[in-house]
């Protein structure tokens, strides 16, 4: 009987030590990827989501274009400037014309009163 108990506490003695030692890599395997994650997160947060050349590029682009778009009006408002110009003649000599027909519309015929 002494034996039984005996054998009984090594065994109970030996699932303290397993258990021990399931815990103490458990702690340590936590404590590992905890170092490991939190030196990822600081890397990954440290460095920029866009590049900086990439904003410089894109961002030179968009000044390109609006250069582009300045000029384009630029351009399109002296284009209208010179139609308006233009129709403003037409209309005119268009007003002129119109004021000789009315004019020789309300003369009697012939020239006579």
């Amino acid at each position: 009987m002494l034996s039984s108990a005996l054998e009984n506490q090594r065994r109970v003695t030996e699932q303290v030590q397993v258990l021990r030692s399931t815990t103490e890599d458990l702690i340590r395997g936590n404590a590992e990827m905890l170092a490991t994650q939190s030196g990822e997160i600081q890397r990954i947060a440290s460095d920029p989501a866009v590049g900086v050349e990439t904003l410089r590029t894109a961002f030179g682009q968009i000044y390109a274009t609006l250069d582009a778009i300045d000029t384009y009006k630029a351009r399109a408002t002296e284009t209208m400037a010179a139609t308006v110009e233009s129709l403003t003649v037409e209309l005119q000599e268009a007003g002129a014309r119109l004021e000789r027909s009315r004019a020789a519309d309300s003369t009697p015929e012939g020239g006579r009163s």
